[in-house]
Parts: C-alpha cells; structure tokens; sequence
C-alpha cells in the first residue's frame, strides 16, 4: 500500500524549538571567539619569531606544539557552542570535525557563532567584539 501524499511530508520536530540555556550560549559563544582570536595571535606571533630568529627546529616545534592546541580547543569550543544552541548531537559533532576542513570549516564557525548571537540579540543581551560581557550576564541573573 502506498502512503498518502500528505503522510510523506510531515514533520515529527516539535513545532516549538527546544528551550536553550541562554547563559550557555554566552560563555559558549564567549569561548570560541577567545579561542580563535588566540590562534590569530599565535600564528602572528609565530611568523614574526620565525622573520627574527629564522626557522629552528625548536621554534617550529614549539609553535606547532601551539597550534594544535588551539585547534583543538576550537573544534571541542565549535561543538559545545552547537549544543548550547539547540543542535542535536550529531549536527554539533558534524560541525566540529568540519573544522578540519579549511575553509569549510571557517565557513561551519561562522554560521554556529551567528546563530548563537542572534540568539542572545532575541533575549536582549549586549554583544561586544568577544561576545556578552561577563558583567552583563551577572546583571541579568541577579534581575531574574
């Protein structure tokens, strides 16, 4: 027997979305944008060691060393923001082995921080260059 044309089509999402921590999102959304400036300021700092001091082994080591933290601190930082927001699982984990991927992944980091900020610019909160400042997110606790 064939379904009806109406039975393809419907949806078993809820029709409301999930409820989101929106204090989560702020220090999650906080995290990532500290992590990436970091590995900006790791890179810069690494090309200017190595114009002064040339390219030891040393040098490279340490900085590689470097990056690969920062890496992954922005892959574990891309999924907890993926959670905060209301992704399931396998989205969020999908988001952040895309990191991997170069520009795809500067691509996937993008859309996750832009929706978390439009979702904190719903609740009202202020968003600076780093994201909610922690100030802002004490006030409005303590006025909850």
């Amino acid at each position: 027997m064939v379904p009806s044309s109406n039975a393809l089509f419907t949806s078993t999402t809820p029709s409301t979305p999930p409820r989101v921590d929106i204090e989560q999102i702020a220090l999650r959304h906080r995290q990532i944008n500290l992590v990436v400036v970091a590995n900006i300021g790791v890179v810069g700092t690494m090309a200017l060691a190595v114009a002064v001091f040339g390219g030891s082994l040393a040098l490279t080591g340490i900085f590689s060393l470097l990056l690969f933290v920062g890496w992954l601190a922005i892959v574990v930082t891309t999924y907890r923001l993926g959670s905060a927001i209301g992704w399931s699982k396998g989205a969020s984990v999908a988001a952040a082995a895309s990191t991997l991927l170069g520009l795809i992944g500067l691509a996937v980091i993008i859309v996750v921080v832009s929706r978390a900020r439009k979702l904190m610019q719903k609740e009202g909160l202020p968003i600076g260059f780093l994201g909610v400042a922690p100030d802002a997110l004490r006030v409005r606790r303590d006025t909850a």
